[in-house]
């Protein structure tokens, strides 16, 4: 990598200059590559696929997910880090002078030397031959420059956004039918509940509901570890990194409310799984409270260590609910601590056991352990969530999809 000009970094699949290409834009988190990796990995004999990265945050994080890194490795066949310090006169230039006559002038001058498509072209045509994009993926908040630069090279490039995440964003399924005609806009989602919410925002896209492909069983036979499970009972706790949203003496206390019932459990073990983004060392001044034989922070895979544990705790209206109800585990929501107060879409939608406070947390805990209660419930929940949400034949399907949009046809 470096920090000045764009470099190319090869990986495990090879280039053919018979394919399609690929661009895959990655602007902040491996939730991105998550979504959108058991598509890729299932079309890419049929195309070249390479990865820009924005930053070198993003890569390192990336990193950190080996099952996740390597199964990408196999899919992109090179990559490239944003460098921070390339242009860095017109970047500076720009941001001191953008509210004056001057803006618009140095941010094309800016835009035009730091998303250097011609460069990027160059730089792979060393090894290969020409790289011009048939399409790029890209984060369904992520409108950036690499579009309206690749679009010069190829005017029919399509674009491709889609969820960095499995969370829900609406609770009101809605009935969603493909455009007749060709888009070269697109927007894929993983449920019908989130089509009001991005229709807004997304009025001009095609927009499809793919279902969640990481879910699928043809993706979930690379993922699920082959190791047997152990003999000692699991309470995995998947946490939300801290944001400026909490209340931080809450989200503090909340830990120590979990880790008070849980610690007290005998022969269970607790496999503390943090969100990539939270500040580790001081998520860890709150657990050295505990003694360290009861409690492990981990950074496997999701859903392996989902598959691995017997109990399994997420925080209020987060993805990871999604996680264990694939893995057929009963989600057990915790109370809000954000210092806005609204209703999870998971509870209303009636997917979890939620809890009010440390000791609703216990007697519910203690309830599944020794499964006293909540047997209804728990079958309710399966019920509603196979009943609403697309899994099994959703990468065959996007596959398909795919295919007709980057072929001109109807995906109607």
């Amino acid at each position: 990598m470096s920090l000045f000009n764009y470099k190319i970094e090869n990986n495990d699949c090879s280039f053919n200059s018979n394919k399609k290409n690929i661009v895959l834009l990655i602007r902040r988190s491996p939730g991105e590559i998550d979504w959108i990796l058991p598509l890729l990995f299932n079309i890419r004999n049929q195309y070249n696929i390479f990865t820009i990265f924005r930053s070198k945050g993003a890569l390192s994080l990336t990193k950190e997910n080996k099952v996740l890194f390597d199964l990408w490795k196999k899919t992109s066949f090179g990559y490239t880090v944003e460098p921070k310090l390339k242009s860095i006169f017109w970047r500076l230039s720009y941001h001191l002078f953008k509210k004056t006559i001057f803006g618009n002038y140095l941010k094309n001058k800016f835009q035009k030397k730091f998303f250097d498509v011609k460069l990027i072209e160059d730089l792979i045509s060393k090894n290969h031959k020409s790289f011009i994009p048939d399409a790029i993926l890209l984060e369904f908040v992520n409108f950036s420059p690499w579009i309206d630069k690749y679009k010069t090279k190829n005017k029919n490039l399509k674009t491709i956004h889609f969820p960095h995440t499995t969370n829900i964003f609406g609770i009101k399924k809605s009935r969603l039918k493909n455009k007749k005609k060709f888009f070269q806009n697109n927007l894929f989602l993983s449920n019908s509940y989130d089509f009001s919410y991005w229709k807004k925002k997304f009025p001009k896209f095609n927009i499809i509901e793919t279902g969640y492909l990481k879910y699928d069983k043809l993706w979930l036979k690379n993922i699920i570890s082959n190791k047997k499970k152990n003999k000692k009972k699991i309470i995995f706790l998947s946490l939300a990194g801290y944001v400026k949203a909490f209340d931080f003496d809450e989200y503090k206390q909340q830990i120590m409310d979990i880790m008070d019932v849980c610690t007290k459990i005998p022969k269970y073990e607790i496999l503390i799984s943090a969100h990539p983004l939270t500040k580790k060392l001081e998520l860890k001044k709150i657990l050295n409270l505990y003694s360290k034989k009861k409690w492990k922070l981990v950074d496997d895979y999701h859903i392996n260590l989902v598959y691995l544990s017997d109990i399994c705790i997420c925080g209020f209206s987060s993805a990871p609910i999604l996680d264990f109800l694939v893995m057929n585990k009963t989600p057990i929501e915790l109370w809000n601590v954000n210092k806005k107060k609204f209703k999870s879409k998971f509870k209303r939608l009636k997917l979890t056991l939620s809890v009010k406070n440390k000791n609703d947390f216990q007697e519910k805990i203690n309830s599944l352990i020794y499964k006293k209660m909540y047997k209804k419930e728990k079958l309710n929940i399966k019920r509603i969530f196979n009943k609403n949400f697309n899994i099994d034949g959703s990468i065959v399907k996007t596959k398909k999809i795919f295919n007709k949009i980057l072929e001109n046809k109807s995906i109607g």
